[in-house]
């Protein structure tokens, strides 16, 4: 009796953190304050599922949890030993405290959630709010974030999963209910005025093609059809005059910011000033605190007009600078360990999701540093740590 009441619990455990993950996802594009809360419940409710079902860990999960513990365990010792704040390494934490969902949903008995649905209902969302809170307008679009690039990275992560859904789908309707969507998303998208986000946009694009180059056709026409629209698009202008900010960006002598090349000064001058502190502090960095006044003073002596930042608008710059290159080694440890999962997927469409996932990523954190917002690293480590359960699943069928 009481082995038919605590299989009854778990079901009903397994189903309520389902539930809660799919409003996670949602209350992304409704309201922070309201997915935070959720994310709270998800994470103990994880935790005590872990605990009551005494779920035995893989290797691939004590791969993922030593290193994100000893990575963690290391920018506290960093952050002792160079008298910074705790909460400038907040976020990192993120690795350590989402991986219960990882162990848990691994063993869930519940039917995985719908990802291309939920992703669908996501951009129809922030589609919605767009129209009702901004549109017309000629501001950058923040939506529910506090950084219109983090905004910009949320949307465009949708838009891969969609954009591989693509592929999969063999019904008409549903391939243009897809495409349909994926214009919504890349409306909001281009609303943000976030070039960034292309560089985690092109690689996945460039995997899928790989997995579906026998498609060649479909490809290139998908591929012309975002590439029309992000070029009529309201982000088009920036697109253009990239190419001419850059070349008025002088790298020597940064004087001469304009409004214009204002994003291409200031990240000329972060790779500057980052080079100069790696130089200096090569192995253990400047300490997560001892950037922003430090910045200031070097660009005030260099005459540079650029404003200063407490992170370098590159995840693996503002790494080095921070933690150098220990640090560096232990978060690429964690990405070979999430990989490590992948490799041992027994689901090809998980497989596939979390590559793609891990590619943006990896590619928006060359032109923004993910763990400096909280939203933007969450959003990404609760649907990666999913799919990533879900690939390791035995129950998964080797297609879907």
């Amino acid at each position: 009796m009481n082995n038919q009441l605590n299989v009854r619990s778990f079901v009903k455990l397994d189903g309520t953190l389902n539930y809660l993950l799919i409003l996670f996802l949602f209350f992304n594009f409704i309201s922070r304050d309201i997915s935070n809360i959720i994310l709270i419940l998800i994470l103990f409710l994880s935790i005590y599922g872990i605990y009551v079902k005494r779920i035995r860990l893989s290797r691939q999960d004590y791969r993922y949890l030593l290193g994100s513990f000893i990575f963690v365990i290391f920018l506290l010792m960093n952050t002792n030993l160079t008298d910074g704040n705790i909460h400038e390494i907040d976020n990192y934490s993120r690795l350590l405290l989402l991986i219960p969902l990882v162990i848990f949903f691994r063993t869930s008995l519940d039917a995985p959630l719908n990802i291309v649905t939920t992703c669908q209902i996501c951009i129809l969302i922030s589609f919605v709010f767009l129209m009702i809170n901004h549109y017309p307008s000629d501001e950058r679009y923040l939506g529910t974030a506090s950084s219109s690039i983090t905004y910009g990275n949320l949307i465009m992560t949708l838009i891969v999963v969609l954009i591989y859904n693509i592929f999969k789908e063999r019904q008409a309707l549903s391939i243009l209910i897809n495409i349909v969507i994926i214009l919504m998303g890349f409306i909001v998208w281009s609303e943000t005025l976030t070039r960034g986000s292309l560089a985690g946009l092109l690689p996945c694009f460039v995997y899928i093609a790989y997995l579906y180059r026998h498609r060649i056709k479909t490809l290139i026409t998908l591929f012309i059809f975002i590439l029309v629209f992000i070029l009529n698009s309201s982000i088009s202008d920036r697109i253009f005059n990239t190419y001419q900010n850059i070349n008025s960006v002088i790298s020597f002598e940064l004087q001469n910011s304009t409004v214009e090349n204002r994003s291409e000064n200031q990240r000329v001058a972060y790779i500057i000033y980052a080079i100069k502190q790696i130089q200096e502090k090569p192995f253990f960095g400047s300490g997560a605190s001892n950037i922003q006044e430090p910045m200031r003073v070097y660009f005030r002596s260099s005459g540079f007009l650029v404003a200063e930042s407490d992170h370098l608008h590159n995840e693996y710059l503002d790494i080095l600078v921070k933690f150098g290159v220990i640090g560096l080694i232990l978060f690429f440890f964690i990405i070979y360990a999430m990989s490590m999962y992948i490799k041992k997927s027994e689901s090809i469409f998980y497989r596939d999701l979390c590559c793609l996932l891990l590619l943006s990523q990896m590619g928006f954190m060359i032109f923004q540093s993910q763990f400096a917002h909280h939203q933007a690293i969450t959003f990404f480590l609760v649907l990666l740590n999913y799919c990533l359960a879900q690939s390791g699943k035995r129950t998964n069928n080797k297609t879907v």
